[in-house]
This record gives structure tokens, C-alpha cells and sequence, in this order.
């Protein structure tokens, strides 16, 4: 007769753990964005300014926002930013002669978004 290792568990039991290991994950990753995820505008812009960016522009009507995103390039020759007020969507360039711009996008439920661009000396 063989003797069994305590240490290994039957299949379903090891079944179970990756599944429970799993909904750890999942569970732990949607309370990391719904921490992240609800920073306010200004504290996001008041981070950049920090960095040493100030802010040329806001655009569209600020409010609660899902989520956000950066654009922005040493390389580029401009930056463009966007805005959209009830499902009309406008943009601006910003040639990057003298400066680098970052654009930061705040998309809303509504589907509109509102936007900041800041500025940083080459």
C-alpha cells in the first residue's frame, strides 16, 4: 500500500483554491479602482502641478468622473486635446516649439469628457 502525502491535496481541493485565490484577485482589483478611481479632478491636476507642470487650459464642464488618462510627449510635435458637452466634441492642437503639454481626460458617465492641459519649459 502507497502512503499518501499530507501535503498534497485532491484535485477538487486544489480546484477550490485556485478558484478562491481567483476571486481574491478579482475582488481586491476592483477595490483598487474604486479607490483610485475616485480621486477628485483637482487632486489629479494638483499631483502634475507638483511635478513641476502648470496648468494653460480647461475645457468642457468639469464634474464627477469613471475615469481618466494622460497624454502627453517629449517627441511629439503637438499635443491635441479634446472635449465633449453633450455628445459634441471639440479639440485644440498645442505645438510644442518652446513647451511640452499634458493633456489629462476625465471621461463622465454621461459620456461627455472634460479636459485640462498643462505646461512644462523644455
Amino acid at each position: 500500500m502507497q502512503e499518501i502525502d499530507k501535503h498534497c491535496l485532491p484535485l477538487s481541493s486544489l480546484t477550490k483554491i485556485r478558484v478562491m485565490k481567483k476571486i481574491f484577485v478579482l475582488a481586491f482589483s476592483m477595490l483598487w479602482l474604486a479607490v483610485g478611481c475616485s480621486q477628485d479632478s483637482r487632486s489629479i491636476v494638483e499631483d502634475c502641478k507638483d511635478e513641476g507642470w502648470r496648468v494653460e487650459g480647461e475645457f468642457g464642464q468639469e464634474g464627477p468622473f469613471k475615469s481618466h488618462s494622460h497624454l502627453k510627449s517629449e517627441r511629439a510635435k503637438a499635443v491635441e486635446v479634446f472635449w465633449i458637452t453633450r455628445g459634441q466634441r471639440k479639440t485644440k492642437r498645442y505645438p510644442q516649439n518652446s513647451k511640452f503639454y499634458l493633456a489629462i481626460h476625465f471621461y463622465k458617465e454621461d459620456g461627455d469628457v472634460f479636459a485640462v492641459v498643462m505646461s512644462k519649459n523644455k
